[in-house]
């Protein structure tokens, strides 16, 4: 059976590079290729992927924050970055068991890479979980992720961080309260809490976590706790716990 190859670089050069060397594989089928995030992500949605071949800087995405958004669609999809930095992150990249390869590609380097694949194909699904554990690290070194992806009708939108008025856990589901609506997220609030700036969203409550710059008004409620008028979120109103009060009037300077 064929693996199915998706190839993603805002560089047309590298692309038809990797597509000449790919294509002395009979094994491999490259299903498409896309020079945006966007279309990336359309093109996931689309095929049952086996790899991605990933540039790290992309359009308005640095490829690690592209990966989870593949990974969100597949979880089984092989992610092998192709990048022309050989940087700390890249090699703690390798470290952790996930492929790179370096710019300009080598028909050596990559035959490696998909014999590496192919091992780890029979080994099962520990590579995807390295990819996730390495997600994670690689904030470190690149900074927050600027967007959340969300599934939406079997395909993947981007949220921008900036459009969250604020988060909240509904019978066992949480949601990214936005002005386009409201959004389901498999991530967790403690996962959400991680990537969001802290010094922008605050977690006022356990099932709650609000944009500051959102916030349009702040009532006294009781047992010396408040209650948050969100704009732009005007159906309910947001607790913020009393073990959060302090920590809430600090950042706000109240």
């Amino acid at each position: 059976m064929k693996m199915k190859v998706l190839i993603v670089d805002d560089e047309k050069p590298a692309r038809e590079e990797l597509k000449y060397l790919l294509s002395k594989y009979d094994f491999i089928k490259l299903c498409g290729e896309a020079d945006t995030s966007r279309r990336a992500l359309k093109k996931a949605s689309e095929e049952q992927l086996d790899i991605a071949f990933l540039d790290i800087q992309i359009d308005d995405m640095n490829g690690f924050i592209l990966a989870e958004g593949l990974l969100s669609i597949n979880p089984d999809l092989h992610i092998v970055f192709a990048t022309a930095y050989d940087q700390y992150a890249v090699k703690a990249f390798e470290m952790n068991a996930v492929d790179y390869i370096l710019k300009p590609f080598s028909q050596g380097r990559l035959q490696k890479t998909l014999e590496r694949i192919v091992a780890i194909k029979r080994e099962g699904s520990a590579c995807n979980r390295r990819v996730r554990e390495f997600l994670g690290n690689s904030q470190a070194f690149y900074g927050k992720p600027s967007k959340i992806p969300v599934k939406l009708n079997n395909r993947v939108m981007l949220i921008d961080n900036e459009e969250i008025i604020c988060v909240k856990t509904l019978d066992k589901e949480n949601l990214i309260i936005t002005k386009r609506g409201e959004f389901p997220t498999t991530h967790t609030l403690g996962d959400l809490e991680q990537r969001l700036d802290p010094y922008v969203f605050f977690r006022t409550h356990r099932g709650y976590i609000v944009n500051i710059n959102h916030i349009k008004e702040i009532i006294p409620w009781f047992n010396n706790t408040y209650q948050l008028a969100m704009e732009g979120y005007e159906k309910e109103k947001v607790p913020v716990s009393r073990s959060n009060i302090k920590d809430f009037k600090q950042i706000l300077g109240l």
